[in-house]
């Protein structure tokens, strides 16, 4: 018995032992697929790896300490599905002067590096996304026979816009269209399909050789719906064509409806003119004043176009774009809506005016224009009497960029129904500060209907949200922020306002609240503790 028992306890003993070191193997071996870099090193790896994904992080960030683990996870399992990208991280808190040169934003920063080009990751960070994305990147486009060329521009597959190389295997312009796809991917996505057909091999690599464009419902009137590229095969000139024809100058109604939202904002993104006015229904009768307008608005834009590539121009009917595309442009308030990194900018203009057109775009682009944000009236008197503080579009940089308050923001929506459980909160928290005579030490309560208001906070995460913003003395920009993810009941809301406004440090409250933290010491012992934690 005793025998047995023993064999037992030691086959038990190997067996863990096996488990342990197979866990230990298994997480050398993750952790291996990931380059540990520093800023001098990450340029030496860029010349040895065609592809790096670079994860640009902070020791302190709490997220990149949550994203760790799964980041390696995702390393193993790129190599698993035979991607070729090599995965890196680099602690820019030791590089500080990658911040600018990569536009890191926030931490983590995901960033595939190809050939000099920077793609970021704009995704969930979960495996499949991510892998996704690598995918994309990486994956050639399809490879079909020239009898199956047809077939492929009519396909339910080809969505909107197709592209077909046909060329000889091997040669330049293989290459250059291969290059260029890459490219294409990478701004453009799964909006527009590719695919690449070979030539036999007695064929003539350059003058055999052919590209062509399927624009489905995009062509202009009169326009061909394909067409072929005629220029010389450059990877800049393949990308440059592919785009300034899969974007219509003039965009007719149905276009902008195929665009979609997330479409508008993402060529926003790169920089792009939406001329509105209204499109006749009949564009070939010379008496209807739209119609004319429309064409002399057409012949100037491809003008524009042509001189100002930096720019993509699409023109919308009003009466037909969805409500999203309409929020996003203003309503139309506006003949001319200019989009770039996010923002939105108004041309009081003749939009026929070329000059003064050109002249707008100069200083959008150079960042002189103010962006526009739709916005209520402001009220005649912006406090209420519960002591909070109506913000619209047209107020927010003066009462936010105040940088001597310490202003405290409720983002809502009217039809969220968390939002209409802390109004009575909100509005006691508004009473309770000027109770306490905060108010007078430079504390504000605000509230933004951010259905109705646009500003620089982002509310695209939900409703609501509560951000506060500490005085501070610099210059009149929207400085740091600190967003509210606790509780939302008052006495948390107090304590966060204790912790955090800079016009109330030192400061006891006169109100006692048995769930608020009040004396002093102990509140900065709290205090640090939570740094600690982070």
């Amino acid at each position: 018995a005793q025998g047995t028992l023993a064999r037992t306890f030691l086959s038990r003993v190997f067996s863990s032992m096996r488990i342990w070191c197979f866990l230990c193997v298994f997480c050398f071996h993750v952790e291996a697929q990931v380059i540990e870099l520093t800023g001098d090193t990450l340029r030496r790896a860029l010349d040895e790896h065609e592809r790096l994904f670079v994860e640009f992080y902070a020791p302190w960030c709490g997220h990149c300490k949550q994203f760790a683990p799964h980041y390696e996870m995702i390393a193993f399992k790129a190599q698993q599905e035979g991607l070729k990208t090599r995965f890196a991280k680099i602690d820019v808190d030791s590089a500080r002067h990658l911040v600018s040169e990569y536009s890191i934003a926030g931490y983590p920063s995901l960033k595939l590096l190809r050939s000099g080009k920077i793609f970021d990751f704009e995704g969930d960070r979960i495996p499949e996304k991510i892998l996704s994305f690598l995918h994309e990147h990486e994956d050639p486009p399809s490879t079909i026979l020239q009898s199956e060329i047809e077939d492929f521009f009519n396909s339910s597959e080809v969505n909107t816009f197709g592209v077909v190389a046909v060329v000889k295997k091997g040669s330049v312009r293989e290459k250059v269209f291969l290059n260029a796809y890459f490219d294409l991917v990478g701004f453009e996505g799964p909006r527009i399909k590719y695919a690449i057909s070979y030539l036999p091999k007695n064929a003539d690599a350059k003058t055999d050789a052919s590209l062509t464009l399927r624009r489905s419902g995009f062509a202009e009137i009169g326009e061909e719906e394909r067409i072929s590229f005629d220029k010389g095969w450059k990877d800049e000139g393949v990308v440059n064509w592919v785009l300034s024809n899969t974007y219509p100058l003039v965009g007719e109604s149905a276009s902008l409806k195929k665009y979609g939202f997330d479409t508008v904002k993402k060529i926003g993104k790169e920089g792009s003119v939406l001329v509105l006015f209204d499109i006749a229904d009949d564009l070939d009768d010379e008496n209807d004043m739209t119609a004319k307008k429309a064409k002399t608005i057409k012949r100037f834009m491809r003008i524009l176009a042509a001189e100002h590539p930096y720019w993509k121009f699409a023109a919308a009917d009003l009466g037909f774009v969805n409500d999203d595309i309409k929020s996003l442009l203003g309503n139309g308030s506006s003949s001319l809506t200019v989009l770039l990194d996010k923002a939105k900018y108004r041309a009081d203009c003749d939009v026929g005016d070329q000059v003064a057109v050109a002249s707008f775009l100069k200083s959008v682009r150079a960042g002189q224009a103010r962006p526009w944000y739709m916005s209520e009236k402001a009220p005649e008197v912006l406090v209420g009497d519960d002591g909070v503080t109506t913000v619209v579009g047209t107020t927010f940089e003066e009462i936010i960029m105040n940088v001597k308050r310490d202003v405290f923001v409720e983002f809502y929506a009217p039809w969220c129904g968390h939002c209409k459980e802390l109004a009575p909160i909100w509005s006691d928290l508004g009473r309770r500060v000027q109770e306490e005579g905060w108010h007078d030490r430079g504390v504000v309560i605000g509230r933004m209907d951010a259905v109705a208001n646009e500003c620089q906070e982002d509310t695209s995460g939900g409703f609501p949200k509560l951000v506060l913003y500490p005085a501070v003395s610099t210059q009149r920009k929207l400085r740091s922020k600190v967003v509210f993810t606790g509780n939302r009941d008052l006495s948390s809301l107090v304590e966060f306002l204790l912790e955090n406004a800079k016009k109330l440090q030192g400061v006891e409250p006169k109100v006692r609240d048995a769930s608020i933290v009040f004396d002093l010491a102990k509140r900065e012992l709290q205090k640090k503790r939570k740094q600690q934690e982070l």
